[in-house]
């Protein structure tokens, strides 16, 4: 009953997990296989948080399983599975559960400490998303998308670590500078996930946040006063 309750917390502590230790799996065949565990794990979570309704439940697998599957095979044979490949599923899964998870969230009845955890948790889910649009898209377009343009850089194209670091500079709007969009395309989406960023914190956590604090207070209210509410 304990997890079942905190459902959304354990999906925010294995996507941390995961972008703590994504950093790491491309020096080695061995930590490159921890990722792909993470990775499951987070399929593994997410399934248990939208398995209520049978349909989201099913929905979920058949999109989640090929991309996980994926995953293996192209640890095992790089060429067998292309990175565009990978990098479509990617992204249908993960707009597929920042659907669901933010329909349940925005239909709650109760704010509670766990609806905040699964809002966190699709602001992240965000990052990953557009971080697999910016792969997908560069590696379908013959030109570069993406350059280091900042101190100390080579000016040379970014890597599947450095859009995915780019993606969350641009969510959090905090635009170091030091990888810069140089197309259209790549400017355009840009744009859309610095917009998404603002608008998501601002107006769905903070009203979240507003009215959790104020049930919080009614509750408390409640407790000192029992008479208060008959």
């Amino acid at each position: 009953m304990r997890f079942r309750k905190l459902q959304y917390l354990n999906l925010l502590v294995v996507i941390v997990g995961m972008m703590i230790i994504s950093p790491f799996t491309s020096r080695s065949p061995a930590l490159r296989m921890v990722n792909n565990i993470v990775l499951t794990l987070v399929l593994l979570s997410v399934v248990n948080t939208v398995k209520k309704q049978r349909a989201t439940f099913l929905i979920g697998l058949v999109l989640g399983i090929p991309w996980v599957l994926l995953s293996w095979i192209r640890l095992i044979d790089s060429i067998a599975v292309p990175p565009e490949i990978l990098s479509v599923m990617s992204m249908i899964f993960d707009g597929y559960i920042v659907f669901v998870l933010l329909r349940h969230i925005i239909r709650a009845k109760r704010i509670t400490a766990d609806i905040l955890y699964g809002a966190v948790s699709v602001y992240i889910l965000l990052g990953i998303f557009f971080a697999s649009l910016y792969f997908f898209l560069d590696a379908i377009t013959p030109s570069e998308l993406f350059i280091y343009a900042g101190a100390g850089t080579t000016g040379g194209p970014v890597d599947g670590t450095g859009l995915f670091y780019f993606s969350f500079v641009t969510l959090t709007t905090l635009g170091y500078g030091d990888i810069q969009p140089v197309a259209d395309i790549s400017r355009i989406f840009a744009i859309l996930e610095a917009m998404t960023g603002v608008l998501y914190s601002a107006a769905l956590i903070g009203r979240l946040i507003g009215l959790y604090v104020a049930q919080s207070g009614r509750a408390e209210a409640a407790d000192k006063d029992p008479g208060r509410d008959q």
